[in-house]
């Protein structure tokens, strides 16, 4: 049904829209009848491989609505990782490749993300600042033809640390980690 073939010239063409996404390759079979007694039939197997045209956004699995708040101590150090976007795309396989970018609530960039991997990154001594919460806007681009992309929010709670001083109490040594009451 989605295709027809000129009985005269033997062009096939196409009698509706195609997409990739519903399907990636159609297999028809040609049959030639020539006009002589007898006729002489010829069947020919015809793959039709449908190119991908950029028609879609990513999509955003990580941040996502009800799935996009994390804690981290205000202590953790430069460089901690603090999450990771994940994304897909109908438009490309197992072969996406996506840009990554903080669009806003980083605006001393006290965050960081890694644009090939999605990884956001402390970037800042986070205890020096007053805010217990950020919002970051992350933004997907899938760096096709034309370049599409969307974005989505992440909340990044900050907790404070606890340090307990160094003591020892009846031969138990306490850490900085643990205390003993």
């Amino acid at each position: 049904d989605a295709f027809e073939i000129d009985p005269l010239t033997g062009r096939i063409f196409t009698s509706m829209q195609l997409d990739r996404e519903e399907q990636k390759v159609y297999v028809l079979t040609a049959v030639a009848q020539s006009d002589t007694i007898p006729p002489q039939i010829d069947r020919a197997i015809v793959t039709i491989s449908i190119d991908d045209q950029n028609d879609n956004d990513p999509d955003i699995l990580f941040p996502s609505q009800g799935n996009d708040t994390m804690s981290i101590a205000s202590s953790v150090p430069l460089g901690h990782l603090v999450a990771t976007v994940a994304a897909t795309d109908p438009d490309c396989e197992d072969d996406c490749r996506f840009t990554y970018a903080i669009t806003s609530g980083a605006d001393r960039g006290e965050f960081v993300i890694r644009p090939n991997t999605g990884e956001i990154l402390v970037n800042a001594d986070l205890e020096a600042y007053v805010e217990t919460e950020y919002v970051l806007v992350v933004r997907v681009s899938d760096n096709g033809q034309p370049e599409r992309m969307t974005s989505s929010s992440l909340a990044i709670l900050l907790t404070k640390s606890v340090v307990a001083p160094q003591a020892s109490r009846a031969g138990m040594a306490l850490s900085s980690t643990h205390l003993a009451i």
